[in-house]
Parts: C-alpha cells; structure tokens; sequence
C-alpha cells in the first residue's frame, strides 16, 4: 500500500513539477491514463468479478512508475499502456457481463409475458365459442 501511494505521488509530482521534454510528457500523461482506467475499472466492479485482470494493471502501473522514477521513460510507457489495456479489459468483460445477464432476465421476462399472451388468447377463444353457442341457442328459440 506504501509503496503504490509512493508511486502515485511520484507520478502527481512529476505531472504537478511538469516534464521538459514532449515524451516524458507522453509518458506521464500515459501512466495518469492508466491509473485512471484501473479506478474506472474499480468503480464498475473489478475488485469482485476480475480482480486478476485488475492486480496486473496495478501491477503494470507500479513496474511503470518505478521505471518512470529510474528515469527509463520509454519502458514505463510500454508498461502504463500495458496497464492501461489490461484495466480497460477488466472494465470491458464487467460490462458485457452485465449485459449479458440483463440480456438474460429480458429475455425471460420476455417468455413470461408471451406465455400470459397465449394463455389470454386460448381464454378469449373459449369465450368466444361460448358466446357463439349461446348465440344460436337463442337464435333456436
């Protein structure tokens, strides 16, 4: 836990200090996208459903920003976009597993409400034919 509050503060300070060159930029700017793609990831439920695709990207993260800190910039930025990906998957299978599952119960609510048509439509039917029989029984009379 220190040390990923110490990574993210390195990565707050080099971002709050400001890079010189344009790819250490690119850098920062990939490792502060990542790090907020695994909170994205969190808040749709990672922890619970893919907490493995989410300790790799955090992971990924920490290798990205003790590189970052080494000063191998290119090196941490191949590992936050690793991160970045990695999180963004995590992120992606929650979101077709929801759907999925609303998927799932629409389509049962679906077969429900097909089955109370069905059973409304032979009572309708059978009222009908009652009503047909007592038409003629008086049309006899």
């Amino acid at each position: 836990m220190v040390k990923k509050l110490g990574v993210v503060l390195l990565i707050h300070l080099f971002i709050l200090i400001g890079c010189s060159t344009k790819s250490s930029q690119i850098m920062v700017d990939a490792v502060s996208d990542a790090q907020t793609q695994i909170q994205l990831a969190k808040k749709a439920g990672a922890e619970e459903t893919t907490s493995k695709e989410l300790l790799e990207a955090q992971q990924l993260l920490d290798r990205a920003g003790e590189l970052m800190a080494s000063g191998k910039n290119r090196e941490a930025y191949r590992f936050a976009m690793r991160a970045h990906l990695k999180a963004t998957v995590s992120e992606a299978i929650i979101t077709a597993d929801r759907a999925e599952k609303e998927a799932t119960e629409a389509k049962k609510e679906l077969a429900a409400q097909l089955d109370i048509t069905e059973t409304t439509r032979r009572e309708l039917e059978r009222i009908e034919a009652q009503l047909e029989e007592l038409k003629s029984q008086f049309g006899r009379n």
